[in-house]
């Protein structure tokens, strides 16, 4: 089997590249492609592509090929599965900004009431303060 690695090398051969180009296959979209066709392999338990299946890949990125219903249902499968981790990613990178925000709020919070206590605000601070700090109902 090839790794990902060494057929990614291979495509992008000066030579390879301007023969597979000149048969058709989109050298580009092959490469890009490369990353989930490889996660579809590892799914399957496979180290890598053997020479048919890497032969038939180059085959069917040839710009010649209609797109089948088989070829569509795989586009929107990937596309659920790239949506779903981006969304992951983002609920995860949020949740982590939220909780920042809420603990540098309760520090101000925390920083507000201890100066009011020392006397350090007029009453016309405090009150805008705690109309800005104070928890929603």
């Amino acid at each position: 089997p090839i790794s990902q690695f060494e057929f990614q090398k291979l495509l992008l051969e000066p030579d390879i590249a301007l023969i597979l180009a000149g048969e058709g296959v989109d050298v580009i979209a092959l490469v890009d492609s490369l990353d989930m066709v490889y996660e579809d392999v590892s799914k399957n338990g496979k180290d890598g592509l053997d020479f048919a299946a890497a032969m038939d890949l180059i085959l069917n990125m040839r710009g010649n090929n209609p797109a089948t219903v088989k070829d569509v249902k795989e586009q929107l499968r990937i596309m659920k599965s790239l949506v779903k981790t981006s969304q992951f990613v983002i609920v995860d990178k949020m949740n982590s900004e939220f909780a920042h925000m809420h603990s540098l709020l309760k520090e101000l919070r925390e920083e507000a009431l201890q100066r009011e206590t020392q006397g350090e605000f007029d009453e016309e601070e405090i009150d805008f303060l705690a109309s800005r700090i104070s928890p929603r109902s």
